[in-house]
């Protein structure tokens, strides 16, 4: 959980003193829930998860997607309409509006479902953080977190995947 906690005082750009003053509780408290010392009161769960958008499952247990689905769409919106506003995006604006075009269970997920894997299969992986590297040498950019949960998740999920068949 520890490390939940610092993603996401990271993510929302807050140093522990303003986090801990942000979810009520005091710098000391905060400091010790990053270090692993004690877990915060259900009361300081809920806080945090409603005040940044996180979800109260993954803070406790780093289960499930960390973001709620409205803020994921919402951000998706947000991507998009970037997006749509950028002059030089010719492609990726016809890309978007054709797989909006797709209903949610046709067949042609299929088809850019394996074209999204041989693309993907030939793309350098992306970096691990090591959590247990100092502080200055992980990426601690909200994207960067993000990023790297998602593709945790999408590990979790993979290995689900191969355990039930």
């Amino acid at each position: 959980m520890k490390d939940r906690i610092k993603a996401v005082r990271k993510s929302v750009n807050m140093n522990q003193t303003d986090f801990g003053k942000a979810v009520g509780v005091t710098l000391s408290a905060e400091q010790k829930w990053e270090l692993g010392i004690s877990v915060p009161s259900d009361a300081a769960i809920m806080n945090i998860a409603s005040k940044f958008g996180y979800r109260e499952e993954w803070l406790r247990t780093g289960d499930g997607e960390p973001k709620a689905d409205g803020d994921r769409a919402e951000e998706v919106k947000a991507r998009v309409e970037k997006l749509f506003q950028h002059k030089n995006a010719e492609f990726q604006q016809a890309l978007i509006s054709t797989l909006l075009q797709f209903e949610p269970d046709g067949p042609q997920w299929r088809v850019v479902e394996e074209i999204f894997e041989s693309v993907r299969a030939k793309m350098p992986a992306a970096p691990v953080p090591d959590l247990n590297a100092p502080e200055q040498d992980r990426p601690d950019s909200a994207d960067a977190l993000h990023a790297e949960l998602d593709r945790q998740i999408e590990l979790e999920k993979g290995e689900a995947g191969k355990s039930a068949v």
